[in-house]
């Protein structure tokens, strides 16, 4: 059985969080502007 590899594994989590966030009103945030997107800090932090 061939495993994902983490290219494969980044790509899911990507396209799964771009389906979420398309379902999710636009919102004014408050404070600083933003140095990374959410999907990224939410993929990354967990590798």
């Amino acid at each position: 059985m061939k495993y994902p590899d983490r290219i494969e594994y980044i790509t899911f989590l990507f396209s799964v969080l771009d389906e979420f966030l398309m379902t999710q009103e636009n919102a004014s945030k408050r404070g600083s502007p933003e140095t990374y997107p959410d999907a990224s800090l939410i993929v990354f932090s967990r590798l």
